[in-house]
C-alpha cells in the first residue's frame, strides 16, 4: 500500500513540475531585479540596433510557425511584446527571423489518401533581445508599434 501512494504521489507530482515550472520562450540573461512598470505601459519593439542607452536582459523569442506569412509575424510581434511586458521591459530590439531546419514526417501528395513519409520541413521564428533603458526621461518612438 505505501508502494502504491508513493507511485500516485509521482505520477501527480510530474504534471506538475512540467505545467507550472515552465519559463516559456524566454532566456534572462542579467539576475538583476526589473522594477515593476504601469499597467498600460507599451512596450517598444525594433527591428533594428536601438541607439538610446540601454542594458541586455533577456533574449525573447516567439512560437515557431510553417510559413513567413504578414499576419504570422504580426502574431509572433504580439507574442514577443506580450512576454517583455510580463518581464517589465521597456523594448526589445534586434528582432530578426530565424528559421529552424527539421527533419520528420511530413505529408505525401502523391498518394489519394492521407499519408505521411519522412522529409524536410523548416520552421520560422523571431527572436530578439529585451532591454531596460538606462535613461528613463528621454522618450523614443520605436520602429514597430502594436496596438493592443
Amino acid at each position: 500500500m505505501l508502494a502504491l501512494k508513493k507511485f500516485l504521489w509521482f505520477i501527480c507530482i510530474i504534471p506538475f513540475l512540467t505545467l507550472c515550472c515552465t519559463t516559456g520562450n524566454y532566456k534572462l540573461i542579467t539576475n538583476e531585479k526589473i522594477p515593476p512598470k504601469a499597467k498600460n505601459t507599451q512596450v517598444e519593439l525594433f527591428v533594428g540596433k536601438l541607439e538610446r542607452p540601454h542594458k541586455a536582459v533577456a533574449i525573447i523569442q516567439s512560437k515557431s510557425y510553417d510559413n513567413k506569412f504578414e499576419h504570422t509575424k504580426v502574431k509572433q510581434l504580439e507574442e514577443i511584446q506580450k512576454i517583455a511586458s510580463k518581464l517589465n521591459l521597456d523594448a526589445v530590439h534586434n528582432i530578426h527571423l530565424l528559421e529552424n531546419k527539421m527533419r520528420g514526417f511530413v505529408t505525401d501528395y502523391q498518394v489519394p489518401f492521407k499519408s505521411w513519409k519522412q522529409g524536410k520541413y523548416t520552421l520560422y521564428f523571431l527572436r530578439g533581445e529585451g532591454v531596460i533603458y538606462l535613461d528613463k526621461d528621454n522618450e523614443s518612438s520605436g520602429v514597430l508599434k502594436l496596438n493592443n
